[in-house]
């Protein structure tokens, strides 16, 4: 039986299958019988068909390869890019899976870039060094005086890439940095779309809110400590100062801004009309107070809107 290399970084390019899809392959291999549909290489490493080998491997199973059609010396992110391309005209990836794979690639592409810069600083500082000596002076290494562009992926620029909307990738990006590692597979297998799955992580931080506000409101917590740990980790990335070479992306601002205001107008509704025992004892006075604050509230929302309408006009 033939022996193929196997790459980490290729293999994990695309989400593994899950157990129950994996062993319906295996099953349907076992007993239909291989089709002799060929595991695909480049320089001996599998591009396509490493479950398949798996199970071959495992049973026992003669195999074909098949080199695909790429130039040997290409950078593995061009057979990464190759890879996602054959499984996008193969069986139509889903847009989750898109951006997964094409992260990758772009963090792989940044890794090759940087070691031929760090190769070429290295060759042009040993080239100096040698025209130094021969000229019998001294002078700065002139990679130094190179400013180096740092590799960067907006969000605009990964949605882009991956095909699909820029709103699209910051859902994406909120499901995959939640806790919900379930979630997160099925929507990377294509069972659950970006945007249900997105509706989920919101609707549990909402539950999650809720929970924790009508708790501090029935120990008397003040207001200014009634905010979640995700609504402080929030508020400190907005206020903090972001350095030169950060490359500034406001869609993730904006959402959380978005998220901030829903959360506070959701939690003062929750905690008043689902507050049973708040219900029972809340005076008229009680409601005017309450009145009095949403129209200052209102107030300040309509002074933002016109400080955003001047904003909008000197654009």
């Amino acid at each position: 039986m033939k022996e193929l290399k196997i790459d980490p970084e290729l293999r994990d390019l695309l989400p593994h299958l899950s157990k129950e899809k994996f062993q319906g392959l295996e099953k349907m291999i076992l007993d239909e019988g291989y089709d002799g549909t060929p595991i695909l290489i480049w320089n001996g490493y599998i591009v396509d068909g490493h479950h398949r080998y798996k199970i071959f491997k495992k049973h026992n199973i003669e195999f074909n390869t098949e080199e695909i059609s790429i130039s040997k010396d290409s950078n593995k992110s061009d057979v990464m890019d190759w890879m996602i391309t054959y499984q996008d005209v193969r069986r139509n990836m889903c847009e989750a899976e898109k951006i997964y794979a094409n992260d990758k690639v772009s963090a792989r592409r940044i890794e090759e870039e940087n070691e031929k810069k760090r190769l070429e600083g290295t060759y042009n500082s040993h080239k100096t060094r040698r025209n130094n000596e021969d000229d019998g002076c001294v002078q700065m290494d002139a990679s130094k005086k190179i400013e180096r562009n740092r590799s960067t992926n907006t969000r605009e620029q990964r949605a882009k890439i991956a095909g699909v909307s820029a709103g699209t990738v910051a859902r994406y990006d909120t499901v995959m940095n939640s806790d919900n590692k379930e979630l997160q597979r099925s929507m990377l297998s294509g069972d659950i779309k970006i945007g249900t799955a997105y509706k989920q992580v919101i609707n549990e931080r909402k539950k999650e809110d809720t929970s924790i506000s009508q708790a501090q409101l029935s120990n008397g917590t003040k207001t200014e400590q009634r905010a979640d740990k995700q609504t402080q980790k929030i508020c400190e990335f907005m206020k903090t100062e972001r350095k030169g070479d950060y490359n500034y992306d406001i869609t993730s601002d904006i959402i959380s801004l978005h998220y901030l205001f829903n959360k506070a107008t959701n939690n003062m509704s929750d905690a008043i009309f689902d507050n049973h025992e708040m219900m029972n004892v809340i005076s008229k006075a009680d409601c005017d107070t309450l009145i009095n604050y949403l129209i200052e509230s209102r107030e300040n929302i309509n002074s933002i809107i016109r400080k955003l309408e001047d904003l909008k006009n000197e654009k």
